[in-house]
């Protein structure tokens, strides 16, 4: 944003770099998307059906409302991962909400 005092009249007049708006809307769009870097999720459980990791996450979703719940799979496994935390901080608060309830969860950084 660049800014100018015309007169001294103590209005300012504001012109924003039209670029501003444009990474902002694709900031939100990937955010929407989950596809923000540098984010750190809780894993739940690593589970060699499709079935188990569902009722984890219906499980889950039963106790714990604030936090967006998803299903990876990495073959030859299905993986429950929850939260989008922006800091390792944040994501350890919540694991320890967690813990109790799911025993092999943990905090980690997926690599993309």
């Amino acid at each position: 944003m660049f800014g100018q005092n015309h007169g001294g009249n103590g209005n300012v007049n504001l012109k924003e770099d039209s670029r501003i708006s444009e990474l902002m809307e694709l900031k939100a769009e990937l955010t929407r998307k989950n596809k923000m870097g540098g984010r750190y999720k809780i894993q739940l459980g690593s589970f060699s059906s499709i079935e188990s990791a569902e009722r984890t996450i219906k499980k889950f979703e039963k106790e714990y409302e604030e936090y967006p719940a998803q299903l990876e799979y990495e073959s030859p496994n299905y993986k429950v991962w929850v939260g989008d935390f922006t800091s390792r901080l944040s994501a350890e608060r919540a694991f320890i909400k967690l813990k109790k309830e799911f025993k092999s969860a943990f905090v980690f950084k997926p690599n993309s």
